[in-house]
């Protein structure tokens, strides 16, 4: 495997063939997977990190939105 990865190349359409995979995109493919397996632990980590904070960010500003307009409306009735 080359140092560098290769951009996939993969078309979406199969132009009224049977839809498999080319050669060159099965390549691409393995490059990619085998270059994201090669992280490890700390990689992995990350990635659950990252979706951890996303979930809880999107959360975040819901119930800052839903408390605030809360809060507006027990100001405007008291």
């Amino acid at each position: 495997m080359s140092s560098r990865l290769s951009p996939p190349r993969w078309s979406t359409s199969c132009f009224g063939d049977d839809a498999r995979p080319t050669l060159l995109e099965t390549t691409s493919l393995v490059e990619h997977v085998t270059a994201c397996n090669d992280h490890g632990r700390l990689f992995t980590l990350q990635c659950c990190a990252l979706t951890a904070h996303g979930f809880a960010v999107s959360r975040f500003v819901t119930v800052l939105a839903i408390a605030s307009i809360l809060m507006g409306i027990c100001v405007l009735v008291l």
